[in-house]
């Protein structure tokens, strides 16, 4: 019963995984620390605030507008 995870111990390989550090090691390589310094975020473009709009057509616009009225209207 342990194993197939109808208990309230859960499935033996989530302890397994646990028992050899790997929730810590993945806490640590998710950690800001770690993620900021990753050459991928070291490229790209800064963000503009609105500049969303100078790569939609005035019809997504229209849409996008519509929808967010919808989604906060209560």
């Amino acid at each position: 019963m342990f194993c197939q995870g109808i208990i309230q111990f859960g499935p033996f390989f989530d302890h397994e995984e646990e028992k050899h550090g790997v929730v810590e090691e993945i806490a640590k390589i998710c950690s800001f620390e770690n993620m900021k310094d990753l050459e991928v975020n070291k490229k790209g473009e800064k963000a503009k605030t609105g500049d969303w709009s100078n790569y939609l057509t005035p019809s997504m616009v229209e849409h996008l507008e519509k929808l967010i009225q919808e989604k906060l209207e209560n």
